[in-house]
């Protein structure tokens, strides 16, 4: 679900209409004959402009940020979850250092806008440089405008549940094959604009039947879990991993020059033991191939063929080396 980690206007806007939002801002703001209207969002970077009023008076624009300790009218908002009306602010010691006063503000209206789990989303509100004293047919009218808003961010909250379920391998939680195919593909285009040393890898669970055979598919399971692990804490949010099917897996990740790919895949490796150990699950290896992202080779689908040819060059080479040690 969408949280105050997640700033809206960094999502698929194509889902909402933000224009519809612009109108009904400048309309609340025709209404009150105020310059500035807003609708607000509280994230942990602070309180941040999503929509602003079209007024030349308007200090605000989309995007400006408040800080999160700031004694805004929208903080107090969103701390009680009730509508705040200040006529005159500059008659209350409350607001003395607001900083909205600062910018010459002297009356506010908001409402809170809530997620569709109650939480705070934000506010629509208004703010004027004189003094008011709005109706209350004005307030309830605000009020009626921010359950539009709700409703568009129920929209978005079904809509990314809906995607994320779709996105996600069902057993380990990661990227299923479809995802992870057009997000890699998404990926490396971008790292190609920034020059950046990409590699895209394809790992394989070395003889994971034996282990579904001898220890039951709950055990397999858990090791396939174990894997998922293991990628998540060896690699960063930004790269993209995911499970093709069975015990393959595959991420397309990029590396600071410093750090040498044969590093990493160490990093891996032990994750796997430690976590393979810590839930007492059947010891057991990996075989990993890669190929580096070359400026003119950036389509996924090839890049993890060369993987896949890789990870069976070094799969067959492990053999070759036990059967040898055996004889």
């Amino acid at each position: 679900m969408l949280d105050n980690n997640t700033w809206l206007l960094d999502q698929d806007t194509q889902l909402i209409s933000l224009n519809k939002w612009q109108k009904t801002v400048d309309i609340i703001a025709r209404i009150f004959k105020t310059p500035a209207g807003f609708i607000v969002q509280k994230t942990d970077a602070g309180y941040q402009i999503v929509i602003a009023s079209d007024h030349e008076a308007n200090p605000y624009q989309p995007g400006d940020t408040i800080p999160i300790n700031a004694n805004i009218f929208c903080r107090e908002v969103i701390r009680s979850k009730r509508p705040l009306y200040v006529a005159d602010a500059k008659s209350d010691s409350t607001w003395d250092d607001n900083p909205e006063l600062e910018d010459g503000f002297n009356s506010y209206l908001g409402v809170p806008i809530l997620w569709p789990d109650g939480s705070p989303f934000g506010t629509v509100c208004v703010l004027d440089f004189s003094t008011s004293n709005y109706h209350q047919d004005y307030i309830e009218l605000i009020e009626q405008l921010k359950d539009v808003i709700e409703d568009d961010l129920g929209f978005i909250d079904n809509f990314t549940k809906m995607r994320q379920i779709a996105m996600q391998d069902e057993l380990t939680g990661i990227y299923n094959r479809r995802a992870f195919m057009i997000l890699a593909e998404q990926k490396l285009k971008i790292s190609k604009r920034m020059d950046a040393q990409c590699y895209v890898l394809f790992i394989d669970i070395n003889d994971f039947k034996d282990i579904n055979d001898n220890f039951g598919h709950h055990i397999g399971d858990n090791v396939l879990m174990a894997m998922a692990d293991s990628f998540k804490e060896c690699l960063v949010e930004e790269d993209i991993i995911g499970r093709l099917g069975g015990d393959e897996f595959v991420a397309a990740l990029c590396l600071d020059a410093r750090i040498k790919i044969e590093h990493k895949l160490l990093h891996i490796r032990t994750a796997f033991e430690q976590n393979l150990a810590a839930k007492a699950l059947p010891s057991i290896s990996l075989s990993i191939g890669y190929t580096l992202v070359a400026k003119d080779n950036y389509d996924i689908a090839s890049l993890l063929s060369l993987a896949d040819e890789h990870m069976y060059d070094e799969k067959n080479q492990a053999k070759k080396t036990y059967i040898k040690a055996q004889s």
